[in-house]
């Protein structure tokens, strides 16, 4: 079950029953929201004092992405990580270009910021004190867990756009996971609150790449809409299944990003609809103590 938390500060985490009852406390995660932030509604007021024609985004809130002013994302940042217990912990982050890569840090790797890290939509990581980070705006979001062979836990995740689940992002995280010495029996995964297939409209070109992969099914036709529609978290299910999960061990949060305005950032909602200059960024976030 996907359950819905509210912090005395007002923070809202969406988490995973099945992640906390297999890893119990050695393992921190959730799906971030919206609220509590401390972006406000208007960004960049010297645009306007300098003249310039400047197209707004929707960035109000607890915004944690790269486009809105670094102050406020930075503390959002420490808000949610010190009410989760990840203050103490290393942020690990990719840069997500809607692909398949998978990066894998070992305990070798560097720190790095996020303009230097590698292009990738899905992580691995063994290592205790870290944090891996997707940040996500109606794509979906995968976290995972497992186990290897000595019983310690490898924790996983992933960046999970239509684009990121036709390059196979999905299948290619859970073996890196299993390549770490994971048994894929018995990794545990949850899905976060992604856009719904009724708000999610797509081309007959997503449409064959969805067939092209052994995901027709997941293309919804007719019930009055006009276009095709993908349903976006049950791909990403299937895909889980698909590479050795079992459906018992998969939360999925049936919460649409693009309808719920009051809790989600939305881009197709936002700059697809609204026609704004964009908008902030959800985090799903795991880490090991």
């Amino acid at each position: 079950m996907i359950r819905r938390d509210e912090f005395e500060n007002g923070v809202v985490v969406y988490r995973s029953s099945l992640i906390e009852d297999f890893c119990g406390d050695v393992v921190v995660h959730g799906f971030s929201t919206r609220l509590s932030g401390l972006s406000p509604r208007k960004l960049f007021p010297e645009k306007e004092e300098q003249g310039e024609v400047y197209c707004g985004g929707d960035y109000e809130g607890l915004d944690l992405g790269v486009e809105g002013e670094a102050k406020y994302t930075s503390a959002n940042w420490r808000k949610l990580r010190k009410v989760m217990g990840m203050r103490r912990m290393v942020r690990r982050e990719v840069r997500q270009v809607h692909g398949g890569e998978v990066k894998t840090w070992s305990s070798e790797s560097e720190l790095v910021k996020l303009c230097h890290a590698p292009e990738a939509d899905g992580m691995v990581s063994g290592n205790q004190g870290e944090i891996l980070a997707i940040r996500t705006a109606d794509c979906g979001s995968v976290l995972l867990v497992g186990k290897d062979g000595h019983g310690d836990v490898v924790i996983g995740a992933l960046h999970a756009g239509w684009r990121s689940v036709v390059a196979g992002v999905v299948e290619k995280t859970v073996k890196e996971m299993v390549e770490m010495g994971v048994d894929v029996g018995g990794v545990v995964g949850a899905v976060g609150p992604c856009i719904g297939v009724g708000a999610f409209e797509v081309g007959e070109e997503v449409v064959s790449d969805f067939r092209n992969v052994g995901l027709e099914d997941c293309v919804v036709r007719g019930g009055g809409m006009m276009k095709p529609h993908i349903d976006l978290r049950g791909a990403i299910a299937r895909q889980l299944e698909e590479a050795g999960v079992s459906n018992s061990r998969i939360d999925v949060c049936d919460v649409c990003t693009f309808e719920r305005a009051d809790e989600f950032y939305s881009y197709r909602r936002s700059v697809g609809r609204n026609g704004l200059g964009g908008c902030g960024r959800m985090a799903a976030v795991i880490g090991k103590k």
